[in-house]
């Protein structure tokens, strides 16, 4: 028979939202899991540092108040969001669209993005972009793959 495993989690805040990472261990193996449970967070801070709207160093903060057509930094985690979002956002045929708070009806036209340089920048001075809880359920499934 083996030994009982121990459920460890762990819950902290981010992306305005309470996140509870949990993992199943040996009895052994604990100080193992708490390291996993800190590098889940770990990156979901990281990613939240790229997708935040309000925090002033996050990347998409900077594209939404960067002055029109001028270029702003991507990093993969903003690259591969927009990536997925204009693929709901073509499927859905605009129904889905990370463009929610822009002062006019925007879509990915309005958006130029330089994959080879890692950079995009809007087209439009009332283009904003957000990820809500695409965000957030993306970042879960980077932990826990």
């Amino acid at each position: 028979m083996s030994p009982e495993k121990s459920l460890l989690s762990v819950s902290r805040r981010h992306m305005a939202t309470d996140f509870e990472l949990s993992v199943a261990v040996d009895p052994g193996r604990v100080r193992i899991g708490d390291s996993v449970l800190d590098s889940g967070h770990a990156l979901i801070e990281k990613i939240e540092e790229s997708l935040s709207e309000f925090r002033e160093s996050a990347l998409v903060y900077r594209l939404n108040r960067a002055p029109e057509r001028e270029w702003s930094p991507m990093d993969e985690s903003l690259s591969e969001m927009l990536e997925i979002s204009r693929k709901y956002f073509e499927e859905s045929g605009g129904a889905f669209t990370p463009f929610s708070r822009s002062t006019y009806p925007a879509d990915f036209s309005d958006l130029e993005i330089d994959r080879g340089g890692r950079r995009a920048r809007r087209l439009h001075p009332g283009l904003r972009i957000g990820f809500g809880a695409i965000g957030k359920g993306s970042a879960l499934d980077r932990v826990a793959s």
